[in-house]
């Protein structure tokens, strides 16, 4: 290796003076090598769950702010949040039980439960699951989840 840096091609053995030049040459051509890459170090991880693991174990997040919706990361939430209400990619994971309305926090989803009725006293809180009936509630109460498994 010369005196100076040099940054070398993941696939084919081009050498480059800069990293951006490398980068440029590999998105041009799909030079990544496969999988993830860590934002901070060269690793490289099978999966994305591992590469995230991987970033969260040694703090190597450059990008920590992820969208709900595709793999799309950003420096910061406003950033991530202007992107999620421009692509609407907000997940609405907190369903109402009753209405098929759905919410992307869970306080708005209580709070329209309880604005509306919606099974407002029927909330298994352990399991954070709304029930039509107070007989429904019960049984779910004397069930396997609660009462464990009869010997």
């Amino acid at each position: 290796m010369s005196y100076y840096d040099e940054y070398e091609c993941e696939t084919c053995d081009r050498v480059f003076g800069s990293e951006r030049a490398a980068d440029q040459h590999m998105d041009a051509l799909n030079h990544h090598a496969p999988g993830y890459k860590c934002d901070e170090c060269p690793r490289r991880l099978n999966t994305w769950q591992a590469c995230k693991q991987h970033m969260n174990d040694t703090d190597h997040w450059v990008w920590p702010y992820e969208c709900d919706t595709c793999s799309t990361r950003f420096k910061s939430q406003y950033h991530a949040d202007n992107h999620m209400e421009a692509e609407d990619h907000y997940s609405y994971p907190y369903d109402c039980e009753t209405c098929n309305l759905a919410y992307h926090a869970e306080h708005d989803r209580d709070m329209h439960q309880q604005q509306e009725g919606h099974y407002r006293h029927l909330h298994c809180k352990d399991c954070d699951r709304y029930f039509q009936s107070s007989n429904n509630l019960s049984q779910h109460m004397k069930s396997r989840v609660h009462q464990g498994a009869s010997t």
